[in-house]
């Protein structure tokens, strides 16, 4: 059985390693913008779980998209 610890990195290996392919596509493909926004997305997502917001922040952050 996997300890949350050992799950939380292989969510955050699996996600480093999509960003990591995004990027390397954006770069291919002469910069295309969708491909772009789909690589910031995912640094994103990899910036909150390398150092999540307080759970109020992140509420304030939704309200205000």
């Amino acid at each position: 059985m996997q300890t949350e610890i050992e799950l939380r990195y292989m969510k955050l290996k699996d996600k480093v390693r999509k960003m990591l392919e995004a990027q390397k596509a954006y770069f291919r493909s002469n910069h295309d913008k969708q491909k772009l926004m789909i690589a910031k997305s995912l640094e994103k997502e990899v910036t909150e779980l390398v150092d999540p917001k307080p759970k109020a922040q992140a509420e304030i952050d939704w309200l205000g998209q």
